[in-house]
């Protein structure tokens, strides 16, 4: 997977919309909608889904309806980002070294990133599941479940938890102390492990599509 290390001063998508993106009203900033779509798509649905815009009014504008500009840039970004995860490309808002941000500010952007993500991975899909789905051990069950009852429960158990683990480090991500301290290093893994979650569970549930 190609993962996060663009700065969004060369991020073209970030830099096609932020400025837009802030003048239209959301009333969340655009981190956190970029992570609302990832995990909208992760979860399932696809960009011609009419759930992915009626879940974001919803759960990230508190019902108000978008105008028709809000509309248009929230278009963009779910059929630009939904092309990238076909790509395997997870390009995340986040400032990297190379942006001259604060530390502050980027651990507050990824933790808005993986909050969104949290949230989109947690909204209904297209059959009316929740995000228990991810961790409901018959939905994961290998074609061979009949003829391998063993096998296939190990390999429903070990899945489960992966789930599992990965929803915890989204979770403890969204929590993070702004005011911690990250080497370089480290935030970047942190990002990656974000991505790669992503990426992952987008995989995991669009194998067959």
């Amino acid at each position: 997977m190609r993962a996060s290390a663009l700065a969004l001063k060369d991020n073209k998508l970030y830099q096609s919309t932020q400025s837009s993106f802030a003048q239209c009203g959301f009333a969340e900033n655009i981190q956190m909608m970029q992570g609302f779509i990832l995990g909208m798509l992760a979860r399932g649905l696809s960009s011609s889904d009419s759930k992915m815009l009626s879940n974001t009014v919803d759960i990230l504008n508190g019902g108000v309806a978008l105008s028709g500009k809000a509309i248009a840039i929230f278009t963009t970004l779910m059929i630009e980002l939904e092309r990238d995860l076909k790509q395997n490309t997870v390009n995340l808002f986040i400032p990297t070294a190379k942006d001259k941000a604060s530390n502050k500010e980027r651990i507050t952007a990824l933790s808005d990133v993986a909050h969104g993500v949290l949230l989109g991975l947690s909204v209904p899909d297209n059959e009316g599941n929740d995000a228990a789905k991810e961790l409901d051990p018959m939905q994961s069950a290998p074609i061979n479940v009949m003829s391998d009852p063993k096998s296939a429960y190990m390999e429903i158990k070990r899945k489960s938890a992966a789930a599992q683990e990965q929803l915890q480090t989204l979770e403890a991500i969204a929590n993070a102390d702004s005011d911690s301290e990250l080497d370089e290093e480290d935030f970047e893994c942190v990002a990656t492990e974000v991505a790669a979650i992503v990426a992952d569970t987008f995989t995991r549930n669009h194998i067959h599509n």
